[in-house]
């Protein structure tokens, strides 16, 4: 059956996701768990995707009872999945445009996330900027994005291949799936600074070569480890 096709369940149990996937989903849900969070919480979801990350918010974090969920494309999550998402929340998609300012009103969300996204964005400030503004006081940001410096990308640059904008691959909808920008636990520190976040903390997530399926540690401990990592899981709040 084609992945289109299958419901989220289907796919976050099938048993084919890989280490690195899985470890991000653990990180996400712990951190969620551990946010200061009302019992209210009413979170934005950019870039939304197949809907996964959205239904792990609903199912593991109790406190979210809304979701509106974002994407640049028309909405990508399924009829049956939408239904389902609903059953555990209420779930709301709305289609943006790419670097722009987001159509919500100052102060509207408890909670910000998303996943793999910072990586593709043209105007990070920006991006992070309307995220801040959003974000009630006392609101949060939780985001994952790839670690500048992990392993296959220290080859790339010894060789002297590691360069940016960098085509990863093709997304049917999207067009060309490339990384703009990377960046380094230090890198996103002082752009959530910037942006007016504060107590922002960076968890370094898995060590290994994902495409020779070689898997070292979950959550890296030493500092060399950690600067190695594959991604990096940050927290930010708006006071």
């Amino acid at each position: 059956m084609p992945n289109a096709l299958r419901g989220i369940t289907e796919r976050l149990d099938d048993g084919k996701t890989s280490r690195v996937e899985q470890v991000q989903r653990r990180a996400f849900i712990n951190s969620l768990n551990a946010l200061q969070l009302s019992t209210n919480t009413k979170a934005l979801s950019v870039s939304t995707g197949d809907g996964c990350w959205d239904f792990l918010a609903f199912d593991k974090e109790p406190r979210i009872v809304r979701i509106d969920a974002t994407d640049v494309v028309p909405n990508p999550v399924n009829i049956g999945d939408q239904v389902m998402l609903n059953n555990k929340g209420v779930w709301k998609f709305t289609q943006v445009e790419k670097e722009t300012a987001l159509p919500f009103k100052n102060e509207e969300f408890d909670l910000v996330y998303h996943h793999d996204v910072l990586e593709h964005v043209k105007k990070p400030f920006l991006f992070v900027k309307e995220q801040h503004r959003v974000l009630k006081n006392g609101g949060w940001l939780t985001l994952t994005t790839p670690n500048l410096f992990r392993p296959a990308n220290v080859g790339k640059l010894l060789l002297g291949m590691l360069s940016f904008p960098n085509r990863i691959g093709y997304t049917e909808g999207i067009g060309d799936y490339i990384h703009t920008k990377e960046y380094s636990a230090n890198d996103i520190t002082m752009l959530l600074e910037e942006a007016g976040f504060v107590e922002v903390a960076v968890k370094s997530l898995y060590l290994g070569l994902p495409v020779l399926n070689i898997n070292l540690v979950e959550y890296p401990k030493s500092k060399l480890a950690r600067s190695f990592c594959h991604y990096l899981l940050v927290t930010g709040h708006k006071t």
